[in-house]
């Protein structure tokens, strides 16, 4: 009987041993990235179950690195840090390595170039010391890719040649970190060597290794920099062999998103370089096919923003409008995904360190009645009282004082992050606009009717007025206000270039203080700018031998005067005049700033507005 036991506790721990495997192993190969996780999450279970710590560290990087993907970096963060605890960690040096090795890429990921830096270094220094040179190899290898990312292409050779005599230095038998080295090696002679020698000789050399040892993955990894290197250096026809290879060998292995990559790399080549129409849209329609059917978690933006782009061409409105709507859809989509895993960490993130304070705070009451009681024992308990008191007041003021410190960071940061926000929607903002103006100049071009042409003209030139002050709130430093005097000089340029297509040769005189404005007021003066110096080109200087416009505003305390005026023939018919768009929207804008305005037409035009800035 006794023997029979031992038999099915022996069975039981093997089966559980091989599910752990097999867990492991499967959230290693899968491509998928969410399935990954899951694989990942049951063979720590199954390793915690069998309380092999080990495993428990490998299956959590792994998970990690899986968690960092798809952004999920608190949670990826937690979970190392909770293996950082564990006894072994702190007894075994090489665990703890792992561990800030897995820090620094959830870092590197998270766009925390300090923290990610600190962790590698951190690492790197633990593995020369214990004389693993395989993770020392493979974290110069990665320190060389963070350099590069940067831009800091020095300090990338200097690494990746380190990894490299390393490699050959301690005689490693690790094909696939090699194949890895000789690819980052190709990646940074790609950006930082106009010769393209180097680059394909690396990645050729990364290519035979691959090949020589079945890793399918790394041969198309190589062939895909290949292709790469040969379409930067215009050797157009062996770039596309190699990114079809690519994109081959990935189809073969299962591995369709990094396939559909290639696709998207041949698709860009094609178009860079003109080649057929035809040939570009039967690409992108296979990429939409296979992405729709099996339901591929892969960004089509580039495909239906040149469906998109190619029917409006061909003047098949309605084709163009469902691509702009699908591209538009799936940009949405990236944003609202990107959104909710910010969601996602920053709650995740509150959670943790609502937990560390509830822990804090029970341990420090539990300290406290301790110490009370010790001392009531020995001392005058009004004494005591007073010093209880005392301490609590003052650890009260402390928690108050940290707490608040804690509150301004977080509250500069999402201010920073509103900031960053509200610069991404006036980019938008701005895209939208010039993509509408981008139309209507498409429509005027097809046009052949004069009053038609004149019409979208305008609709252009208002729309690019509106369209500028997004650019500039876009690319200032500062979301609070326009730069007025910058925002109307560069109108004025944009209005000469536009409107005045007789080339008349107009004097401008720009006196304008440098003041900020809010972003309707910027928009009310520039339309009322537009409108009246398009119509003083279109109109006001026919048989004017010196032509100029003069534009005047100052700002005294917080009433401005804004002047436009001209030297032309002035209004002829100042009844019709009011009955015009143009006209409508100077009455429209002007009373949208709550100024008084006035028009005059005696020698030139003149329009006079007074009113205050908000």
């Amino acid at each position: 009987m006794q023997k029979r036991v031992l038999f099915f506790l022996f069975v039981s721990g093997l089966l559980s041993a091989q599910s752990q495997d097999i867990f492991f192993h499967k959230a290693s190969k899968t491509p998928n990235v969410d399935s990954a996780i899951f694989y990942a999450e049951r063979s720590i279970q199954f390793a915690k179950k069998q309380k092999d710590t080990i495993q428990i560290i490998e299956g959590t990087c792994l998970l990690a690195h899986k968690l960092s993907i798809k952004s999920l970096y608190t949670r990826a963060e937690k979970r190392i840090n909770e293996c950082l605890a564990y006894p072994l960690v702190k007894k075994q040096p090489f665990y703890q390595g792992r561990l800030c090795f897995e820090l620094a890429l959830i870092y590197k990921y998270q766009n925390d170039y300090a923290q990610s830096l600190s962790y590698y270094l951190k690492a790197k220094s633990i593995f020369e010391k214990i004389r693993s040179w395989s993770y020392l190899v493979k974290c110069e290898t990665h320190l060389a890719e963070y350099y590069r990312s940067l831009g800091k292409h020095k300090n990338a050779n200097d690494y990746i040649d380190a990894a490299l005599i390393n490699y050959k230095k301690y005689k490693l038998a690790d094909t696939a970190l090699l194949i890895t080295i000789y690819n980052r090696a190709a990646a940074i002679d790609n950006e930082s060597n106009p010769d393209a020698f180097a680059s394909i000789r690396n990645s050729r050399m990364a290519l035979y290794l691959a090949k020589r040892s079945g890793n399918k993955d790394a041969e198309a990894t190589s062939l895909n920099e290949l292709g790469f290197t040969y379409k930067n250096h215009r050797k157009l026809d062996s770039s596309e062999f190699f990114y079809r290879k690519a994109e081959e060998i990935w189809f073969s292995i299962g591995d369709k998103a990094a396939a559909l990559h290639a696709m998207n790399n041949r698709a860009m080549l094609y178009m860079h370089n003109n080649y057929d129409q035809a040939k570009i849209a039967d690409l992108y329609s296979r990429m939409i096919s296979i992405v729709t059917k099996e339901k591929i978690d892969y960004p089509l933006n580039d495909a239906y923003s040149y469906f998109s782009l190619s029917s409006l061409a061909r003047g098949d409105s309605g084709k163009a409008y469902k691509y702009f709507y699908l591209y538009h859809k799936n940009v949405v989509s990236n944003i609202r995904q990107q959104y909710d895993i910010q969601v996602t960490n920053i709650t995740e993130r509150y959670e943790s360190e609502k937990a560390k304070k509830e822990v804090k705070r029970v341990t420090g009451e539990l300290s406290d009645s301790l110490i009370a009681l010790e001392r009531k024992k020995a001392q005058n308990r009004r004494m005591y009282f007073f010093i209880a008191v005392l301490i609590a007041l003052t650890a009260l003021i402390a928690f108050l004082l940290v707490r608040i410190k804690k509150t301004n960071l977080q509250l500069a940061e999402r201010n920073k992050e509103k900031d960053a926000l509200i610069q991404e929607i006036h980019h938008r903002v701005k895209n939208n606009l010039q993509f509408i103006s981008s139309l209507i100049n498409m429509q005027m071009n097809s046009s052949v009717d004069n009053r038609e042409i004149h019409t979208l003209n305008d609709a252009s030139r208002r729309i690019r007025a509106m369209a500028l002050v997004h650019e500039m709130l876009y690319n200032a430093k500062e979301t609070k206000g326009i730069s007025i005097k910058q925002y109307l000089e560069e109108l004025v340029i944009s209005l000469d270039q536009l409107v005045n297509s007789d080339k008349i040769p107009i004097a401008f005189k720009l006196h304008l203080e440098d003041e900020s404005f809010n972003v309707s007021d910027s928009i009310a003066l520039g339309m009322i700018t537009s409108e009246l110096v398009s119509n003083s080109m279109k109109h006001g200087f026919k048989g004017t031998k010196n032509p100029e416009i003069e534009m005047v505003l100052r700002k005294e305390k917080n009433n401005v005067l804004f002047t436009i005026r001209d030297n032309g023939v002035g209004l002829k018919d100042g009844g019709e005049q009011k009955k015009t768009l143009g006209m409508r929207l100077i009455d429209i804008f002007s009373r949208q700033l709550k100024g008084n305005y006035t028009i005059a037409a005696k020698s030139g035009y003149c329009y006079e507005i007074q009113f205050t800035a908000r």
